[in-house]
């Protein structure tokens, strides 16, 4: 009855029943405790910024044992909604069953991640069943719909670039001349000619080059947008297994967790995919006051009948608290393709009308682009393209985090207390060393940074941490050194920090 949480203190008492000796009258006095709550949080973190959380939450309605909440959460770039309903004790078996309702807008531009912001608003059943006092499965499904928006910075792999019906990468002229050029280009052989042409002062009319129609055989492969849309209804299921021996549910340093999950969209929605997902620690005692800590964290997405692509939001990300310190926040692993703007547009006709063998700007008409068929001008899969140019390569370096389908990560810690601290229940420091990536099995032709799953290529970083679960919330700390090899796109953090939000 204490477990339940419902009450502050249960006392038992017995008494012989009159008359009988082998009965007795068992009496339970109890003290109910409060089991509602109303929480309001204000912290920092790095990449979210200000951080500010309310919350009503009741465990026990109306004495029924069912609980209900709503949360609201907002930061620099995600605000949420959440209302939830569970009756733990559905069933006499102890099996839970419970809803929610829950909307979330996310601008991943702010959180150094190839820019791109969603509005989601779903709902979801579930279902609980406890094995034994430590294992729990669980079960539940759902209905979402997502929107995308992509901005004039999003990168090819989510909306392909050159975008003819968007002047963002150019000035007003060049725009128009990019509308007039964008439905007909001329081969490569034909702008020399022009370009010889134009050098001798001699005119070209109306017919001399051979227009050709723009196709998507000749522009950059589709981005996800382009070949999927932007909104998407999903029917979501996913199942979880849960083994739990950890001696407390906040910094445990005892014990050990399991949990296994599988996440699926359901045949006949927008989009098809499943993901998986394994999360382990063990802690193990070295002395009286060191502890080990090991963890691990394996995950797998990949796309099943029409989907051919995972959809880019449902990409895992690495870097930072609950990853690898030492690196910035999300910025492991496959970077983004830079957007390309059309290098090129010409007019193919020159009709010398004042014989002077100068253009003017009333001499020029049927503006053009030019498809690159010169292997040493442009090689691979930009071969027989549009000629392009990369207006926003250094973009790409240092913002265009995009994730991948597969992450590995692991770490080892030893556990330590600081002295002088009498409480040690609310302090953690460690001595960690890091390690992992994320990993991309089908990668793009141009993507940068982007490779298979390899161990020459896992992170790793050691140094020391410090979680604190104050009055005013968890705060944590790290100062970590990298130690693998570094590429120009890993990005170092030396210190990082989060207040009043756990990781």
């Amino acid at each position: 009855m204490e477990r339940l949480g419902f009450f502050k203190e249960v006392k038992v008492d017995t008494k012989e029943v009159p008359g009988s000796s082998d009965k007795v009258d068992v009496t339970y006095e109890v003290e109910e405790q409060p089991s509602g709550s109303m929480s309001l949080q204000i912290g920092y973190a790095q990449y979210s910024g200000m951080l500010f959380q309310a919350g009503i939450q009741q465990n026990n309605w109306f004495g029924t044992g069912k609980q209900i909440g709503f949360n609201f959460s907002h930061n620099r770039y995600q605000t949420s909604y959440n209302l939830s309903y569970t009756d733990p004790y559905f069933t006499p078996d102890g099996v839970s069953r419970g809803f929610s309702l829950y909307y979330t807008k996310s601008d991943y531009g702010s959180y150094n991640v190839t820019p791109y912001s969603t509005n989601v608003y779903g709902g979801k059943l579930n279902f609980g069943y406890p094995i034994s006092d430590v294992e729990r499965i669980g079960f539940d499904i759902g209905l979402r719909s997502l929107e995308v928006t992509p901005t004039g910075y999003s990168s090819q792999e989510i909306l392909r670039t050159p975008r003819f019906i968007d002047g963002v990468v150019y000035n007003a002229d060049q725009y128009q001349r990019l509308i007039a050029a964008s439905d007909s280009y001329i081969s490569l052989a034909d702008y020399e000619d022009l370009r010889k042409r134009l050098s001798l002062g001699a005119d070209y009319l109306s017919g001399t080059y051979a227009l050709n129609p723009i196709s998507n055989a000749v522009l950059a492969e589709e981005g996800f947008i382009d070949k999927y849309g932007d909104t998407f209804n999903d029917a979501q299921m996913s199942v979880f297994w849960l083994k739990s021996t950890l001696n407390r549910g906040v910094l445990p340093d005892r014990g050990a967790s399991q949990r296994i999950s599988a996440e699926v969209t359901l045949p006949g929605g927008d989009l098809e995919y499943f993901k998986l997902d394994y999360d382990a620690q063990f802690f193990k005692p070295l002395t009286n006051s060191l502890t080990l800590r090991l963890h691990g964290r394996l995950g797998y997405a990949e796309t099943y009948g029409k989907t051919d692509r995972l959809p880019f939001f449902e990409n895992f990300y690495g870097g930072g608290f609950g990853s690898v310190r030492g690196f910035e926040r999300n910025s492991l692993g496959p970077r983004s393709t830079v957007q390309e703007a059309v290098d090129l547009i010409v007019n193919t006709v020159w009709d010398d009308i004042n014989g002077d063998g100068k253009q003017s700007a009333n001499e020029l008409s049927n503006p053009a682009l030019v498809l690159c068929s010169d292997a040493t001008r442009c090689s691979g899969s930009l071969l027989g393209k549009i000629i392009t140019a990369r207006p926003f390569d250094d973009y790409g370096r240092t913002r265009g985090a995009f994730g991948g389908n597969v992450i590995m990560e692991g770490s080892a810690e030893i556990l330590f207390p600081l002295p002088f601290i009498k409480d040690q229940r609310s302090l953690q420091s460690t001595f960690f060393v890091d390690a992992g990536n994320v990993f991309d099995t089908h990668c793009g032709a141009q993507q940068r940074n982007c490779y298979a799953v390899g161990l020459d290529q896992i992170k790793a970083s050691y140094g020391i941490g410090l979680t604190w679960i104050s009055s005013f919330g968890p705060m944590t700390f790290a100062l970590a050194k990298p130690i693998s090899k570094e590429n120009q796109y890993d990005r170092k953090e030396i210190f990082q920090f989060s207040l009043g939000q756990t990781f």
